[in-house]
């Protein structure tokens, strides 16, 4: 599945696009490292809120595939 994430970089929020539409799977934020920053059941509207994410570089993993961002 096709997964495309905005606006990257982010300040906010993260909206995740797909070809079928509403996206309601669980999905981890972690560091640069590895380490599990948020672990959550599902994505709400399609949108995920990294506002108290500190500035950096991240990755966010749905369904098996990791995509990069940055938290601005």
């Amino acid at each position: 599945m096709e997964i495309a994430i905005s606006p990257n970089p982010a300040n906010e929020t993260l909206e995740i696009k797909t070809m079928k539409g509403i996206l309601n799977d669980p999905y981890e934020v972690f560091d640069a490292i590895g380490n599990i920053i948020v672990s959550k059941s599902n994505i709400e509207n399609n949108s995920i809120d990294i506002s108290k994410l500190k500035m950096g570089v991240y990755f966010i993993k749905i369904n098996g595939m990791s995509y990069k961002f940055i938290k601005q």
